[in-house]
């Protein structure tokens, strides 16, 4: 019998490479967001939708991925909503109807102190934003039901990750944008906060691959997902521009140009299961430069 997945908070760029990987792989995906057309609607803040979801599906995996795509505090009550509460309801939901489903929850970088060195599952967590407060108290809630009831939930830290789909409004969409206009002709002015900034730049392509490997084996329970590579932004300029023959620095400034921070993880764990990035740093930047995109930076 065919195997299925429930995806909730699809929407974004990490679903559309879920449910393309999924159904590489032979599994029926159900891909559910609220308000979207073209998915299957459901808030995650109402646990009578999620339940009614679940208990019609029986799925044998659900991945969690629904939040605002924002760490500001003025996503304070969407990101509850979708994160904490989210979180508890479909765990819920699958215990009541499904209790044999394999439980993926979203996790984030920004969840952990950041002492310079790389980060792993062992690392302290953060509570400096309200968003790291409301991702950690998903993880407990997680870490609950794992305990308490047996369910297999399993976490995912997501490190910085991007493909052609991100939205314009983040910076390296935005840089990416920058290029493509540049080799138009088109203004492409661009300055950033700061970019020594370092940062990992996986393929959400790539990351979603180690999330389908962590719902599959038994080992362990929570992993750090990224390249372990860090990139400054600036890099990530140089390179974007260098796609279409041109120099970043006619076009980009930074508003800071001293020391600044790093944030890496080891993800050391996740490659003993098999995982390792297949698309480089500079295959990124190609991949989003020469696909061009249109209005909210989605590739059509």
């Amino acid at each position: 019998m065919k195997k299925t997945a429930l995806i909730l908070g699809a929407a974004g760029q990490d679903g559309f490479y879920l449910e393309k990987l999924l159904t590489e792989a032979g599994v029926e995906a159900f891909c559910a967001a609220r308000e979207r057309q073209g998915y299957l609607p459901c808030d995650v803040g109402d646990f009578d939708q999620v339940l009614s979801l679940v208990k019609a599906l029986r799925p044998n995996y659900l991945f969690h991925l629904a939040a605002v795509s924002s760490a500001d505090h003025s996503a304070l009550f969407p990101n509850e909503r979708a994160i904490v509460d989210g979180t508890m309801h479909a765990l819920e939901a699958v215990r009541q109807s499904a209790p044999l489903c394999r439980v993926f929850i979203a996790g984030s970088a920004l969840q952990f102190k950041n002492h310079g060195s790389a980060i792993d599952e062992n690392s302290p967590l953060s509570f400096s934003s309200a968003y790291a407060a409301q991702r950690n108290a998903s993880v407990f809630m997680a870490r609950y039901f794992r305990e308490r009831f047996r369910l297999p939930v399993f976490i995912g830290y997501f490190f910085h990750h991007d493909s052609p789909r991100r939205s314009s409004h983040h910076m390296a969409q935005k840089i990416a944008i920058a290029a493509q206009n540049a080799s138009l002709g088109l203004d492409a002015k661009l300055e950033v906060e700061d970019w020594n900034f370092k940062k990992e730049w996986t393929f959400a392509g790539d990351a979603m691959e180690a999330a389908w490997a962590i719902v599959n084996q038994d080992s362990h329970y929570e992993f750090v997902i990224g390249s372990g590579m860090p990139h400054s932004i600036q890099e990530w300029a140089q390179e974007c521009f260098a796609q279409v023959g041109k120099n970043y620095q006619n076009y980009i400034t930074s508003r800071r140009n001293g020391p600044s921070e790093t944030v890496t993880c080891n993800p050391s764990l996740l490659r003993s299961c098999g995982w390792t990035p297949r698309v480089s740093f500079s295959e990124l930047a190609s991949l989003m430069v020469m696909t061009r995109t249109r209005g909210s930076g989605i590739n059509s």
